[in-house]
């Protein structure tokens, strides 16, 4: 080993000095990396205020963009909650203005259901449902309460779906079905005629259609009939002296795709906004209040300059920490593989529901129903309903009743069993965790096992008084010593210091990641605020001026 003389006439080691200049060196550059991971904006400690510019800058950004998207986002949701209100209450009017018999009653959304589908089960009240629907929509305009017209782009067009089979003597079906459809506007059924009031009220009859394309016993061919429709609404606000121009898509169908003589009738509409003067109306459209471009490309421009900032610092972690995220690695693939099992179980229940309880019960009737209801009954809800509401008396047998009470008594106990006891476990880990937590000293909740009982010696100033001596004269410069011993005192540099007398020998402030991140911040330059200090960093400017000396 080369040894040197030192100014005092000791000899040192070249190789531990070197060894102390390397550790040194990677301590400064790793605490560079960890500030620009972890450092807070500002922070206040002691009697001084720390600031860091680079991330104040930062912060800033995040601040006016968490400011902004919150501040459109109210607004949007106002604007889209008066919008659907709106949309919804029209939808409703269509409903009473196109549907035959429609009432309120259809309207309210009881479970279970107090009453089956909307439908028509005769000739006479199916033709009727038709007629009605497409006389009320050329007569909305006159007749309905609301703001409805019909601009000359606006029309009905209808679509019959039907099917020809050898029963109905179709000479061109020999074999099998063949189901057909076709689509023709609504002219050679609609009439009109003038009332005393200067009105123009219409009139129409679907048999007319029906003998026009030439279709023979149509309705009992028929599986769906859709009646396709525009319109042009408006509504006002009150408060702006303003309005919402709407131009309203829709569709009334009457359905019986299997031909089973229930004919089920439903409305379906979709609104958007259009200009006014779109409608020839002379009035100002209202729109977002606070709202305009320039804020919306405000936002826009935060967002992305946030996510490119978010990007680089997960790509910086990533890439610079590895052993930081080993613990989110190892713990991804336990994840993981925990929810392919419980999808597996899941899946096996879903299918087994719907195959077996779809025919039985109205909550299974469809896959995606089926898994609503699986998903509602593992949280401990409608578990009463989902057993009491099963058809029995259409169940063909006591053996589906059973099942059922097996299958959701089986379902429930596993997946309520598994969720608990996982939710069990991680409040009695983080429980554990915290209570270990707090039992150690607020100095040493943070420590590690070799600071801890390294402290712990050092606090007993009577006794050890060898080990301390050890300590002290393996950390005293100017000393030759071995390779190990180099190395050994490298690690203690980290956790002790020594001065003159060899009683002095005592722990440095807690080697935490925060403490090792600060350990520069007391000799920065400081700058009087009132009667507080102040410190302003651009970045790590303490290291690399240490650096650099």
């Amino acid at each position: 080993m080369e040894l040197t003389d030192n100014a005092n006439g000791n000899r040192t080691s070249k190789e531990g000095a070197d060894q102390r200049t390397d550790y040194e060196d990677e301590a400064r550059r790793l605490r560079r990396l960890l500030r620009l991971y972890f450092y807070a904006a500002f922070k206040w400690k002691g009697n001084t205020c720390y600031f860091h510019l680079i991330y104040c800058f930062f912060f800033l950004i995040q601040i006016t963009k968490v400011a902004l998207l919150t501040t459109q986002m109210f607004h949007f949701g106002y604007d889209r909650g008066n919008f659907s209100s709106s949309v919804n209450r029209g939808h409703l009017t269509l409903r009473h203005l196109l549907l035959e018999h429609w009432d309120a009653s259809w309207e309210t959304l009881p479970y279970p259901p107090a009453q089956g589908d909307f439908a028509v089960y005769t000739i006479s009240d199916l033709e009727s449902g038709i007629n009605y629907a497409v006389q009320n929509y050329y007569n909305a305009e006159k007749e309905a309460i609301g703001y409805y017209i019909r601009t000359p782009d606006d029309k009905m067009i209808a679509t019959v779906k039907y099917f020809d089979f050898p029963g109905f003597h179709d000479s061109h079906v020999e074999d099998g079905i063949l189901i057909s459809d076709k689509t023709f506007p609504i002219d050679k059924g609609l009439t009109s005629k003038a009332t005393p009031e200067n009105k123009t009220l219409y009139s129409y009859n679907i048999s007319r259609e029906f003998e026009y394309l030439q279709l023979s016993q149509p309705i009992k061919r028929m599986l769906s009939t859709t009646l396709h429709f525009t319109l042009h609404s408006v509504r006002s606000h009150a408060d702006s002296k303003k309005a919402t121009c709407l131009r309203i898509e829709g569709s009334v169908e009457f359905s019986d795709l299997d031909n089973n003589g229930q004919v089920t009738v439903d409305l379906d509409t979709h609104s958007r906004r259009i200009r006014c003067r779109n409608m020839n109306l002379s009035v100002s459209d209202w729109q977002l209040e606070n709202a305009s471009e320039i804020f919306g490309t405000a936002v826009i421009v935060f967002t992305i300059v946030s996510m490119i900032i978010t990007g680089l610092t997960i790509l910086f972690a990533v890439f610079t920490f590895l052993l930081l995220f080993s613990t989110l690695y190892r713990a991804f693939w336990d994840v993981i593989a925990y929810l392919i099992c419980v999808a597996v179980l899941y899946i096996g229940f879903w299918v087994c529901g719907y195959v077996v309880m779809a025919p039985y019960h109205v909550k299974f009737k469809t896959p995606e129903a089926a898994a609503e209801t699986l998903f509602a009954v593992v949280n401990g809800d409608e578990i009463y309903a989902t057993l009491a509401i099963l058809e029995s008396d259409k169940s063909g047998g006591n053996w589906v009743w059973w099942f059922s009470r097996f299958y959701i008594g089986a379902y429930v106990a596993i997946f309520t069993i598994v969720v608990i006891n996982l939710l069990i476990a991680l409040f009695m880990s983080a429980y554990e965790s915290i209570k270990s937590y707090y039992e150690d000293k607020p100095d040493e909740r943070e420590l590690g096992p070799m600071e801890k009982a390294l402290r712990r010696v050092l606090e007993q100033k009577a006794e050890r008084s060898n080990l301390r001596s050890s300590i002290y004269d393996l950390m005293t410069e100017g000393k030759a010593l071995s390779k190990e011993e180099s190395s050994l005192r490298l690690e203690l540099a980290k956790l002790v210091r020594v001065s003159k007398s060899k009683n002095d020998v005592v722990l440095l402030k807690p080697r935490t990641l925060k403490a090792f991140m600060e350990d520069a911040d007391d000799k920065s330059k400081k700058t009087k605020c009132g009667c507080i200090s102040c410190s302003f960093t651009l970045f790590s400017a303490n290291d690399q001026e240490s650096e650099g000396k």
